[in-house]
């Protein structure tokens, strides 16, 4: 929509994630419309990719451990007694959602070995994070 700024933000030469691109393009889309959702009066959506490192290794320039791809939006936040079950298959916060979407993004990280982290408060937005292994 109109009211929603949309930013991107890439890290420099972020490495290859073990994925399915046509799987993680449906999983990012679909965050991106809870996203929307979430922001009835407008506010920004912000798509990231960036590496994570191996902070143990002692090198000026860490192994790469995982190439995370972030959405963080500045809507209305998901309570924190849902925040246990955003991920749980039927499980949503809108009447007119199946609650089947999140499942669905957490079941296509796990696929390739990853994972998916929400951090939410109400009125202060949402923050997803797709941790995917580096190939």
């Amino acid at each position: 929509g109109r009211s929603i700024q949309l930013g991107g933000r890439a890290q420099q030469d972020v490495p290859r994630g073990a994925c399915d691109p046509a799987r993680l393009h449906e999983a990012v889309l679909y965050l991106a419309a809870n996203a929307r959702a979430a922001m009835p009066a407008g506010g920004t959506l912000v798509l990231s990719a960036y590496q994570e490192g191996d902070p143990d290794n002692g090198e000026p320039n860490p192994t790469p451990r995982a190439v995370v791809i972030e959405v963080r939006d500045t809507g209305e936040g998901i309570a924190t007694s849902a925040l246990p079950h955003v991920f749980d298959p039927g499980f949503t916060t809108r009447p007119d959602a199946t609650g089947l979407g999140c499942a669905q993004v957490r079941a296509i990280v796990e696929q390739w070995g990853g994972s998916a982290e929400i951090e939410s408060r109400p009125g202060d937005g949402t923050r997803v994070l797709l941790r995917l292994p580096v190939v």
